[in-house]
């Protein structure tokens, strides 16, 4: 049998369709952030403010101010701006970078960047487990099951394979003591729950450290613990020091610096739309089929009455 829809109810379903249309473009627009900023060696606008470089190596700013973004009076020598969305990057002439604004996102933390060492190297960045134990007598950690650690000013955290766990950690050059360890009491499985104390009785006894490249490794008394570099809090990894720069560019919520040697530094958020973008459309598009089916259903009782 045919279904025949009435002129009203065809106009209805094309206003329900136009209306699900308008709010997956508006999510879509708003899925994709502010504008970048653009660059220019002597002038670059930000979000809402604007930077220039003078030919005396001074820089004046206007514009939204609410974060800190326009505050540059005091620069000089600087041979190139960037603005992001709410902070302000300048490239000084010795090749070194600082920044003013907003760091939510850790996205100025390029000032002082000197003659970095392992001390900064060791924090802010994700460590995943790769093998641990004694000397000729490493043990790789269980498949699909990771161990991570993350140093983060002056707590260490991470998971220990099923439970969670953290402590104070106290960083002197590649000297590394962790006090006050403690994690959750999940039982999650004998052979888990082994490698979670082995590991964790290790961790107690933290020497010292090393990095070479993206292994870290820590010395545990008779014990190794061996790291591979995951990521940094916002998903990039802090590849080297801000010296050397010869251009810098800043996003909404990131800098990114161009060495001498042809290598890219960054800071900041990895710039990923925001999480709750994508339900927008999934509830915009529930709420109006709930009401396409709740007029259907009212329109059938209607015409059986």
């Amino acid at each position: 049998m045919k279904v025949m829809f009435s002129s009203e109810r065809r106009r209805y379903v094309a206003r329900v369709g136009i209306f699900l249309i308008a709010v997956a473009l508006i999510a879509g627009m708003v899925g994709c952030g502010q504008p970048e900023p653009e660059y220019n060696p002597m002038v670059a606008t930000g979000y809402q403010h604007t930077v220039e470089l003078k030919s005396d190596g001074t820089v004046v700013a206007v514009g939204y101010n609410y974060d800190g973004q326009c505050n540059v009076s005091d620069w000089t020598d600087i041979v190139q701006v960037s603005a992001g969305g709410s902070h302000t990057v300048g490239l000084e002439s010795a090749g070194t970078v600082i920044a003013v604004g907003s760091n939510g996102r850790l996205q100025c933390n390029v000032g002082g960047w000197i003659d970095i060492t392992q001390d900064a190297a060791i924090e802010n960045v994700i460590w995943v487990l790769e093998s641990y134990g004694e000397s000729g007598n490493f043990k790789a950690v269980l498949k699909y099951t990771e161990i991570t650690a993350m140093l983060d000013g002056a707590r260490i955290s991470g998971s220990a394979g099923c439970n969670t766990y953290s402590g104070d950690y106290e960083l002197k050059g590649n000297n590394l003591s962790i006090t006050r360890l403690s994690s959750t009491e999940k039982s999650c499985g004998e052979r888990i729950n082994k490698l979670e104390r082995e590991y964790l009785t290790a961790l107690r006894d933290a020497e010292s450290y090393e990095i070479e490249g993206e292994k870290l490794r820590i010395h545990c008394g008779k014990q190794l613990l061996v790291f591979n570099v995951r990521y940094n809090r916002y998903r990039q990894w802090d590849a080297g020091g801000w010296t050397y720069i010869t251009q810098v560019a800043a996003g909404r919520y990131h800098t990114v610096g161009l060495k001498s040697d042809g290598t890219v530094v960054a800071v900041g958020d990895y710039g990923g739309a925001e999480p709750w973008r994508p339900w927008i459309i999934i509830v915009a598009a529930a709420v109006g089929l709930v009401i396409f089916f709740v007029r259907r259903r009212r329109a059938v009782r209607t015409k059986g009455c």
